[in-house]
């Protein structure tokens, strides 16, 4: 999915509408006054609408706006006169409105967008101990925040099952993604005799603080 902030293309527009609007009063200022005919933008001010432009032509280009892109590389390759150039920024804002036009966007309220594309949003320790449950972690709370309410809980079962997956492994059982019920019960199972055959030291102690978490699964 494409990002892009909307005052982004309000600035842009903005930008342009002024550029627009500049030039014509240059041409309307050399119609009154004869001697400023061939009245012709310094090379600060050209250097200073390539940068600009070069600029929105790598965001349309992003956007796949083909049209505006084509339109703005055609007055960067052009020597840049008022009136030319007049004309040119007139239809590169029609050309621009024209595929907005043909878009879809769509808006994620600003409550909703803090879940957007976040990393170790779960915290550091959860990113650091289930690095390869990051993507899932990552896609549940894009899924939320856009209102898939039904594939973020898809991610999340399967960010559970890299912890379940990890759980199983720690008491020396695999897990194959089988059922969440016949692994957490052959956990249970497994402990419960490493429990029957250990002996009262201190290894022992440790085991019952473990059981203890254990038992809320």
């Amino acid at each position: 999915m494409l990002q892009f902030r909307s005052h982004i293309f309000c600035l842009i527009m903005d930008h342009l509408q002024g550029m627009e609007h500049e030039a014509l009063t240059n041409i309307r200022e050399s119609v009154k006054n004869p001697h400023l005919q061939n009245l012709q933008l310094n090379d600060a001010q050209i250097d200073a609408i390539r940068e600009n432009l070069n600029d929105f032509l790598l965001k349309f280009e992003t956007l796949n706006f083909s049209g505006a892109s084509k339109q703005i590389q055609y007055i960067l390759d052009q020597p840049i006169h008022i009136v030319g150039f007049y004309e040119n920024i007139k239809a590169l804002r029609s050309m621009i409105q024209k595929e907005l036009e043909e878009q879809l966007f769509m808006f994620i309220p600003k409550d909703d967008a803090e879940w957007y594309n976040k990393d170790d949003i779960f915290g550091m320790p959860v990113s650091k101990s289930f690095h390869s449950a990051k993507n899932d972690i990552k896609e549940s709370c894009n899924c939320y925040s856009t209102g898939h309410y039904t594939a973020s809980v898809f991610h999340l079962m399967r960010v559970l099952e890299h912890g379940l997956g990890a759980l199983a492994k720690n008491v020396g059982l695999k897990f194959y993604r089988q059922s969440w019920g016949g692994i957490i019960k052959k956990i249970r199972i497994k402990l419960m005799k490493k429990l029957q055959h250990s002996t009262k030291c201190l290894k022992t102690l440790i085991e019952l603080s473990d059981l203890s978490f254990y038992r809320k699964l």
